[in-house]
């Protein structure tokens, strides 16, 4: 509906009713979180540069927004700051921290970043990184965080630096949801696009979708 993680996204999943809105967070040369997914920005705004070998002011000069469609022109790389300060009282974050292999330090950033603007109650923080969760919550326990998994297999009853699973819907299965739940812990289906699939999900139990048509599945729903 929008160019990803940029402000004209965030006010799409306002004006939608959802929930929360997922973003990712990388972090410029000078230290600067901002929203980006792959490590380089080329896709998202046709520059060919990696995200920690470039400064905010260069990122700020891109254009996140042409190339998913030209009403989007001028649309820029938005800081974390920035999103929470929007998202304050209209919208919840799932905060995904991208591992770069640049970033070591990038959770204790993240944590200092939502303390300072007093966001922690309204937000989650995910990981493919077991470890960036375990370095969140060592920071600060009531911090609530999610791992993401593109697959469900072994034993989960010892992750315990998660409080819930982001599970590829096409693995998540009544007995996972299950097994979570009697855990403690949820369960989000990522990406869940299609009626059919939003049934499913629903059908299993599971406590959240994540989604790229919100207003679908709350007609589903």
């Amino acid at each position: 509906m929008a160019p990803e993680n940029t402000m004209s996204a965030m006010k799409y999943a306002v004006e939608s009713m959802s929930d929360y809105a997922e973003i990712d967070v990388q972090e410029t040369s000078d230290d600067v979180l901002v929203l980006l997914h792959d490590s380089s920005l080329k896709r998202t705004t046709g520059y060919n540069g990696n995200i920690w070998a470039m400064t905010y002011q260069e990122v700020a000069q891109l254009d996140a927004g042409v190339r998913f469609n030209s009403r989007f022109l001028g649309e820029q790389v938005p800081a974390l700051d920035d999103v929470i300060e929007y998202s304050r009282g209209k919208i919840g974050l799932n905060i995904e921290v991208k591992n770069n292999g640049h970033n070591q330090n990038i959770v204790s950033k993240v944590v200092q970043c939502l303390e300072e603007h007093d966001f922690v109650d309204q937000c989650v923080l995910t990981s493919m990184n077991y470890s960036f969760l375990q370095q969140a919550k060592e920071l600060n326990p009531d911090i609530r965080t999610g791992y993401i998994m593109t697959m469900t297999y072994g034993g989960i009853s010892d992750i315990e630096a998660a409080d819930f699973f982001s599970v590829k819907h096409t693995y998540v299965t009544g007995a996972f949801v299950q097994e979570a739940h009697s855990c403690g812990k949820e369960v989000h289906a990522w990406t869940v696009n299609y009626p059919g699939d939003i049934k499913r999900m629903i059908t299993y139990g599971v406590d959240g979708i994540i989604t790229d048509d919100p207003a679908l599945a709350h007609e589903v729903y």
